[in-house]
């Protein structure tokens, strides 16, 4: 056994990965395999070892990366909302929209919805998206199986609220007191990029307070 094949195997008993072995002593990486396969005790779990090691770590540093990525853009995106909404000459409907999504708006995660069975109240929410914030929004109708489907979209779209997807199921906890008739269905408006716009309304709902 030549000094270099034991120098290799002192190194492989270390930890080190087979690149690193071969730049240490000059020789090329399918020798240092052939070595640690022969001569090394339980070379196959260094490798496994090994590969866990990189991976971890690789994967550590790209999930840091993304979320510094992740909160700069919230910061630039929550300052172009903020611009948005101090900018628009109405103040009462921001203040109204951002009072209702405080109390009626879906405040889990990042996404951006708010339900209502009122079409006046949804209409002014679309009024808000469209003109104050010109942001991308989706309107979903929710049903019950015994609602008509074709004068339930009629009566949305005459107040101006846009049907984009329709759900209609048998839900019945709705059925009880037959309350599914008095109303013509619950709309969800859903912003399609909320990117910082939630921090952007905390944030002005909080200067006004």
């Amino acid at each position: 056994m030549t000094d270099r094949t034991k120098q290799i195997i002192k190194l492989r008993l270390k930890g080190i990965p087979y690149n690193e072995i071969a730049r240490k002593l000059g020789t090329s990486k399918g020798n240092v395999h052939y070595v640690c396969n022969k001569y090394v005790k339980d070379n196959d779990k260094l490798i496994k070892e090994n590969r866990h090691r990189v991976f971890s770590t690789g994967f550590a540093a790209r999930r840091k990366g993304f979320y510094k990525y992740h909160a700069n853009n919230c910061i630039i995106a929550k300052e172009r909302w903020l611009h948005r909404l101090h900018r628009y000459s109405d103040q009462s409907l921001v203040h109204y929209v951002s009072g209702l999504y405080d109390g009626e708006g879906n405040h889990t995660g990042t996404g951006w919805q708010i339900s209502n069975s009122n079409p006046h109240i949804v209409g002014v929410i679309v009024k808000f998206l469209s003109k104050v914030l010109r942001a991308r929004f989706i309107g979903t109708l929710y049903l019950h199986k015994t609602h008509d489907k074709r004068s339930c979209i009629r009566y949305w779209k005459s107040f101006g609220v846009p049907v984009n997807s329709l759900v209609q199921k048998d839900d019945r906890r709705q059925c009880k007191n037959n309350t599914f008739r008095e109303n013509h269905g619950t709309m969800r408006v859903t912003v399609r990029s909320p990117l910082g716009l939630n921090l952007a309304l905390s944030e002005y709902s909080y200067k006004i307070k």
